[in-house]
This record gives structure tokens, C-alpha cells and sequence, in this order.
């Protein structure tokens, strides 16, 4: 954006707001280029840094922050930790983006009130136009342009001498920053709209077309990652922003050529990577969880706009659990490889190897898509497989930022690629190609039949992690007020969308009018709204055909004789102008239904539970055995004798007892019936991404 301020009677004074680097005074000549004729651009340019100074006393200053590197910081994973750590936000930025900060520095010197005989009046005009300008831009980005030190002038304008003082020991990207000129941004909105229209002298002409602040709200535009580099991809899918309905990220509607090329990229590079020892292969996953751990926030953002979780739930489950399955899978995957045993009667030792196969078709869902997606990817590199993973087209942008980090870490090229795409399509392919030997999904049950079926005849390793109509049985002997909280937790957590969370409540007939009451109550007071307020208990659904399906549940319920009696047409839902066309429902809790009709037998995946009594302990058992399903379950009571008798007897893969999804990576999870085929856990992975062979030799 350039303004161009006009004095009557005496000349001009230009003030171009860009972006305005604290180093821009110095010279920026490069070194000469290194031995392997490359300059120190060329192979520092990536990591957003370049030199300053002359070819005597070069400097290496960062591009982005402009903080003077110590020597000590030209080693490659010095600079790349100074990034990662002080500027994660930038984490995606192509390559082009460095090129044009360092074309800046060459070529456009920025002037912030360059006067050229200008009366005092003038000079402060400047300031207030700059001000203005700020006004207009996003918190964020007037915090890159001009809470700098090139812009001192201008924050002692805003805020005084004290606060150009501690601004100039913040970092840009520093949240409390953004806060406070978003605090006043009204009051300099008005003081600056009050001078330009009072005072004759000034006539404001804007240049829109260099707007800094005006690729803001584009769609991101998401690329495969084959062979370790980005692949784009001619034909895009529209994600959708679940809070606002907006369109906000094109994902790649990849086919059979797409995955062709990864498999391709993955069958090159698994010779490679499974001879390499486990130790080694742990170091990479280990160098991969650092860097995401270092950019967690950024993560935990992405993952709440594209899914719909609120940020709080991102960022204090899904993003570290990514981080505990890199780590956890590199520490333990190394100490459960091989067994050997000695036959002194035979004269023979025989000892186990637990071999990679291949190249692993990973499939991961929309309601947990980082998490899911690394939970499967872990423990398939560890055992020495690569990989060909396809997300959710719904959620896809942490997959794709995922890949950087992946980049960054120099994760061996073609080990790992991640094609995006829908299931028909990009999902199909890889399910079927020739090539790919083993098939982890996670996803609904229809899509794991399917996927059954479609591999059965080229007898592919299956690994199916489906639905679920999990029940909590509630006796009268429990913690009432301890077990309405978990149960408000796992029926509503992330709006229902967890394959664990509760849709069936059994409560013991002395206590059900008590417990309705309260957890009626509970329900009725959980806050739903934008995913990036802090109260928020409950975001939207992931889409539009979602929701739809979700609330046809309710009209089903009432068609079937169940009582409504909070959420969805009981309450209003009160939500902010700009996120009126949000994919937001209210916890919804239904009672009087039968254990025949749909939403006791069907799995909803929303924000929708039915609470139904029950007398005996024989008969609730009976009835919470009554479903296709057989994801988990759910116990309360006092008596821990009964809660290991009923646990026995229940038909699903977890029983939680006085809890609920507490989870242990060395333990099985999965589920019986049509929830699911096979177990992941450090030894269940272990077991389905490699085959066992035995060596016998003779002594």
C-alpha cells in the first residue's frame, strides 16, 4: 500500500508502509560464493536468512526478525532452530517468500517520512497516516509492519518513549503486541479520522493494488508431497472454514496418477530406509516431534479453523499427542524387535526378525487429523516401512504443514508422501494399488467394508479402526458428581466427532431422575461458539453435510417416541454475526427411546446422547451388548468387584471403569463386531507393520 500525502503551497511527502526491516541501513552485499558454487544465499536462503556486511565481516541477520546471529548460529540446525523457535508462524512460506524479503532490501528503500523541506505539520501528517494505515490491517500483520525498530518513530507516536523502549525487545510475532494496538485501535482510528477530515491541507490517495494486508484471507492452496518435494496438483477440492462456512483452503483432488507417482517415490526409497538401523530411523522421528513440539501453537490454530475444535482442545491434546506418537514409537519400537531361543537337544538356535514390507497405505480421518495420521505413521517408519498417506480432504492442512516440518527435519526424501484427495478417488487408488501390501484405516464402518472388500482378493494386511456406539453404565453406588463431569466430557468433547465418545447413557432406575436432572443441567450450561474463544466448550461439526446428518438423528428420535430435552429446537443458539453460517449445534440430550430404534443402534458422531434406565446388572449388560458395534464402554460405581465383573462381560475392545479415554500407548486399542479389525499399541503395530520370520541355524 502506498500513501501519498499532499501539502498545499509546499512539496510532497511519501510514506510507503511495507514491510520494514530493522537492518535495512546496512549493506547488503553476499559473500563470494563457497567451494561447492553455491553462495552463503543459496544455502541459507531456505531457513529465512542471509548475510549483511562486508566480505571481510560478513553477518548472518534473520530476514525475518533481523536478530544478529552468533557465529556459533552458522551451523545449518542452529539457524533452523532460531526459526523454527522464533518464527514457526512462517513455517509454510514457499521459498519465494524469502527471495522477495531479500529483493526488498535491495531494491526498496522505505520511506517513513522522508521530507524534503517540509513544515513540522507535514511531518506529523505522516505519523498519523501510517497510523491510518495501520487501522485498516489485520492485528497480526500491523505487528509485522510496524511494531520494528525501522518504525520507532512511528510507535513513539502511538504509544510514547517507554513503550518504543520494551517494543524494540519483543519479537514481531509477540501475541501481547498484537493485543495492544488491536486495544487501541479505536481510539487511533479516531484521533487519525478526526485530523484528516478537520484539516485542509491533506488529501489521501491509497495505491490498493500493493496492499500487504490483502492476501489475507485467500484460500490456502495445498500441494501433494511425493518424492520429498511439493507436487501441485491441477484440479482442487474447496474445504470449507467449519465456523464461518467459508471457503479458507484448496486441497488436491489427486487420482490414480498421483498415487502412482508416490508409491513410486516410496518403493525407491524403502531399500534405503529399512536397512537403516532402528536407532537411526528413531533419530529422524525424533528430530520430526522437536520441530513440531516448536511450533505447536501454529499447529494447534491450523488444526481448530480446519476441523472446528476449539484451540484450548488442539492445543492441550491433539498437537502433543502428535508429538508423544513420534516419540513414544521411536523409543519403544527399538527394544521389541527381535527374539532368539537355543535347542541344546537339536544343536539348533533359532532367532525371530521382524521385517518391514513395503510401502504402507495409511488412511486417516476428519475428527482427529494430525493425531490419527502420526498415531499410523509412527510406528509404520519405525519398523523400516515408507509410507503413502492420504488424510481426510476435509482436514487436511496440518497433514500439508506436517510436511514442512518434514522438510525441515531432512527426513529422508520419499520415506514418507502424503497425497490429498477424496476416497473415491485418491483413497481407492491407494487401497488397491498392486504395490502397497498393507492398508491402516481409521473412518466409518461403511468405508472399512468396503475397503474389505475391495482388498480381499489381492490378500492385503488389513488394519480397520471404525465406528462405534459406545455406552456408560452408570449404578447407583458412583460418584455422581465425578461421573456427570466425565460424562459431559466424553458425549460432547469436540462435538461428539470421537469414535470413543458416549451416545448411550444406562443409569440405574433409583438414581435416573436425579442424574437427568443434573446432567440435563450440566448440558444446558456448556458454551458453544467460535473455536478461538477460550470459553468455548463446544466448536462446530466438521461440515454442512455432517450437521444435516447429525440433526436428522433428532427428527428421528421424536419420530421414534424419544423426548428432547435439551439442544437442538429446545434452546437457542445464540452466535456471533460472522459465524452465523457456522456448522454450530447445542449438546443435545434424548430420553425415552427404545433399544431398537436408530439412535440407540446407529452411530450419529455428534453432539447427541440418549439416556435410558435400566434395573439389574445382568440386564444392562445385555442391553449394552445389543448393537452391531464394539468400539468401548464405560462404568460407574463404587464397587470395584462389580466393575470388573461387568467389564468381563461386556463385548467391546475398551471398558473404561470411573474414567474415560484414558489412553496408554502400550495398550491394545480397537474395537469387536463392525468397530473394527486388528489392535494398534506399540506391540500390535509392531506386529502389523512387519512380518515375522524365523531363522534356524544349525550349532
Amino acid at each position: 500500500m502506498e500513501i501519498v500525502v499532499r501539502v498545499k503551497k509546499e512539496t510532497k511527502v511519501e510514506v510507503r508502509v511495507k514491510r520494514i526491516w530493522p537492518f535495512q541501513q546496512q549493506t547488503n552485499q553476499l559473500p563470494k560464493k563457497s567451494k561447492k558454487n553455491r553462495s552463503y544465499l543459496d544455502n541459507y536462503l531456505d531457513l529465512g536468512f542471509f548475510w549483511c556486511g562486508d566480505e571481510v565481516n560478513p553477518t548472518p541477520l534473520c530476514v525475518i526478525c533481523g536478530d544478529k546471529l552468533a557465529n556459533e548460529a552458522m551451523v545449518p540446525s542452529k539457524l533452523k532452530r532460531h526459526l523454527s523457535l522464533k518464527h514457526g508462524h512462517l513455517a509454510n512460506k514457499p521459498r519465494s517468500y524469502f527471495e522477495g524479503l531479500l529483493n526488498e532490501q535491495k531494491q526498496q528503500r522505505v520511506m517513513l517520512s522522508k521530507t524534503v523541506k517540509v513544515s513540522d505539520k507535514a511531518q506529523e501528517a505522516s505519523y498519523l497516516v501510517a497510523e491510518l494505515v495501520a487501522k485498516s490491517m489485520k492485528p497480526h500483520t500491523i505487528a509485522e509492519t510496524l511494531i520494528l525498530p525501522a518504525c520507532s518513530a512511528i510507535v513513539k507516536t502511538m504509544f510514547g518513549s517507554e513503550a518504543e523502549k520494551q517494543v524494540k525487545k519483543i519479537p514481531v510475532s509477540d501475541s501481547t503486541i498484537s493485543r495492544r494496538i488491536h486495544d487501541m485501535s479505536a481510539d487511533i482510528e479516531e484521533t487519525v479520522c478526526a485530523s484528516v477530515k478537520e484539516s485542509e491541507m491533506f488529501a489521501l490517495q491509497v495505491d490498493e493494488s500493493t496492499d500487504i494486508g490483502g492476501k489475507m484471507d485467500e484460500p490456502i492452496v495445498i500441494n501433494n508431497f511425493i518424492g520429498g518435494v511439493m507436487v501441485p496438483c491441477q484440479d482442487h477440492i474447496d474445504s470449507h472454514d467449519p465456523s464461518t462456512g467459508l471457503v479458507w483452503a484448496k486441497i488436491p483432488d489427486s487420482g490414480q496418477a498421483e498415487v502412482d507417482a508416490a508409491v513410486n517415490a516410496a518403493q525407491a526409497a524403502f531399500e534405503g530406509w529399512s536397512c537403516k538401523s532402528a536407532q537411526t530411523r528413531a533419530n529422524h522421528l525424533l528430530k520430526v516431534a522437536d520441530i513440531l513440539e516448536s511450533r505447536l501453537e501454529e499447529f494447534a490454530v491450523a488444526e481448530s479453523r480446519d476441523q472446528g475444535k476449539p484451540v484450548w482442545l488442539a492445543r492441550i491434546i491433539d498437537i502433543p499427542r502428535c508429538v508423544l506418537n513420534l516419540r513414544h514409537f521411536a523409543h519403544a519400537i527399538p527394544h521389541h524387535l527381535n527374539t532368539s531361543n537355543v535347542n541344546p537337544e537339536m544343536g539348533v538356535v533359532n532367532y525371530t526378525l521382524r521385517e518391514p514390507q513395503g510401502v504402507a497405505g495409511l488412511i486417516s480421518p476428519w475428527n482427529l487429523p494430525l493425531y490419527l495420521l502420526t498415531f499410523k505413521l509412527a510406528p509404520a517408519l519405525m519398523c523400516g516401512n515408507t509410507v503413502v498417506a492420504k488424510p481426510s480432504e476435509m482436514t487436511s492442512v496440518t497433514a500439508y504443514m506436517f510436511c514442512k516440518v518434514l522438510q525441515d527435519a531432512d527426513f529422508p526424501a520419499g520415506v514418507v508422501n502424503i497425497v490429498f484427495g477424496r476416497g473415491p478417488s485418491a483413497g481407492q487408488a491407494l487401497i488397491t494399488h498392486p504395490q502397497v501390501p498393507l492398508v491402516s484405516f481409521t473412518g466409518s464402518t461403511l468405508t472399512g467394508k468396503f475397503i474389505a472388500q475391495a482388498t480381499a482378493p489381492m490378500f492385503k494386511k488389513l488394519s480397520l479402526e471404525m465406528g462405534g456406539k459406545n455406552a456408560a453404565v452408570v449404578f447407583d453406588d458412583c460418584d455422581m458428581e465425578s461421573c456427570i463431569a466425565t460424562l459431559k466430557r466424553s458425549s460432547f468433547i469436540n462435538s461428539g466427532q470421537v469414535c470413543l465418545c458416549t451416545s448411550r447413557i444406562f443409569v440405574q432406575k433409583s438414581l435416573f431422575k436425579d442424574f437427568l436432572e443434573k446432567f440435563t443441567a450440566v448440558a444446558r450450561e456448556v458454551k458453544i461458539g467460535p473455536p478461538s474463544d477460550k470459553d468455548v466448550f463446544m466448536g462446530p461439526l466438521n461440515s454442512k453435510p455432517h450437521l444435516e446428518k447429525v440433526l436428522r438423528y433428532i427428527s428421528y428420535a421424536v419420530e421414534d417416541g424419544g423426548q428432547v430435552l435439551c439442544g437442538h429446537g429446545v434452546e437457542i443458539l445464540d452466535l456471533p454475526p460472522q459465524n452465523k453460517e457456522g456448522y454450530f449445534m447445542r449438546p443435545t440430550i434424548i430420553t425415552g427411546l427404545s433399544d431398537k430404534s436408530r439412535c440407540m443402534q446407529e452411530e450419529i458422531f455428534g453432539p447427541i446422547t440418549c439416556v435410558t434406565p435400566f434395573d439389574t446388572e445382568e440386564e444392562v449388560i445385555t442391553r449394552v451388548n445389543d448393537t452391531p458395534y464394539g468400539l468401548c464402554a464405560s462404568v460407574f460405581t463404587s464397587n470395584l468387584a462389580r466393575g470388573h465383573r461387568v467389564a468381563h462381560k461386556l463385548k467391546a475392545g475398551t471398558v473404561w471403569t470411573n474414567c474415560w479415554l484414558v489412553r496408554d500407548l502400550d495398550m491394545p486399542f480397537g474395537g469387536v463386531k463392525k468397530s473394527g479389525l486388528g489392535r494398534e499399541s506399540t506391540q500390535d503395530s509392531l506386529e502389523f507393520y512387519t512380518e515375522a520370520k524365523t531363522v534356524c541355524i544349525k550349532i
